[in-house]
């Protein structure tokens, strides 16, 4: 049971398809950048469905 995702329902905003997190998978890529966004792309039509938006980088002062 380690290492398993809870799973999630989301709804297209576009399609109001329904989709598993587990079942398709995050177009996050854990890029340089990474600030814990969540974003899917629906199985249904093809758009981008965001879960939790990127943010906004913060600059250090060093």
């Amino acid at each position: 049971m380690l290492g398993q995702k809870k799973e999630k329902i989301y709804l297209c905003q576009a399609c109001g398809f329904q989709f598993s997190n587990i079942d398709v998978p995050r177009t996050c890529s854990n890029c340089f950048a990474c600030t814990g966004c969540e974003i899917y792309i629906c199985p249904s039509c093809g758009a981008e469905v965001v879960i939790k938006p990127i943010q906004s980088i913060k600059k250090s002062n060093v």
